[in-house]
């Protein structure tokens, strides 16, 4: 459920609003094509600037959590990192309602 939006222009040029798109699979035809390049070459330098560190558990790129190294391996740690894999499990199967 849609509770709020983006106010002002998706795309200034086109004269297309934030609130002129509709939700779900509707937006692919709605949102120009030089929108959906720009994510993906943002995308793209992500993936190819943003480096694994060395000898760190995947997902650790060095950043902390707000500032604050997780490095430890506690219990909060790890029970953080499970509540992650698991709404992140819930985001894949929420995403089915989608079709």
């Amino acid at each position: 459920q849609q509770t709020t939006r983006f106010e002002g222009f998706l795309s200034p040029s086109a004269d297309l609003k934030f609130s002129d798109i509709p939700n779900g699979l509707g937006a692919l035809d709605a949102v120009p094509l030089a929108g959906w390049a720009q994510m993906a070459v943002l995308i793209g330098a992500h993936e190819l600037f943003v480096k694994q560190r060395e000898g760190k558990v995947p997902g650790d790129f060095g950043t902390g959590y707000f500032g604050v190294s997780m490095d430890d391996q506690s219990s909060k740690q790890l029970r953080a990192l499970s509540v992650e894999v698991s709404n992140g499990r819930l985001a894949m199967l929420g995403i089915l309602g989608m079709f």
